[in-house]
């Protein structure tokens, strides 16, 4: 029982990395005119324009089902499933990053929200180091 109950417990350093990660995509990113706009508005705004095309079309449709992967992270990492709840919580950090770094590239003023994301990727980055860490050496 001890088992189930620590790999639970290891698995909080992941849903709570891209918890954070959730909650800055939904606050705001990017100030347009007199318009905050989270990393969601930005997305359904940039494909309403049509100025996504190839993998970054196919991204933002992905990231608008993020939500979804944020719930599948804390299942997995409720069920004990460490490494599948890193694994899509990675993609999600990474996925984040990107939009995160486009955003503070582009000419919107950055606002609070992009800060809080890449805060939640810096603490999935330590869960990697935490995993790392409590993989026993082969001997």
């Amino acid at each position: 029982m001890k088992v189930i109950e620590k790999a639970r417990t290891w698995s909080l350093d992941v849903t709570v990395s891209v918890l954070i990660v959730l909650i800055g995509a939904a606050l705001p990113w990017g100030r347009s005119g007199t318009a905050d706009r989270s990393s969601f508005e930005l997305v359904r705004l940039a494909r309403r324009l049509d100025v996504l095309d190839g993998g970054a079309a196919t991204a933002a449709k992905l990231w608008l089902a993020m939500p979804l992967v944020v719930a599948a992270v804390a299942v997995a990492g409720a069920a004990g499933h460490r490494r599948l709840a890193l694994t899509l919580g990675t993609a999600t950090a990474a996925a984040g990053v990107g939009l995160a770094a486009a955003t503070y590239r582009s000419p919107l003023l950055p606002r609070f929200g992009l800060p809080v994301t890449m805060a939640g990727a810096g603490l999935l980055t330590l869960a990697w180091v935490l995993q790392a860490m409590s993989v026993p050496a082969d001997g």
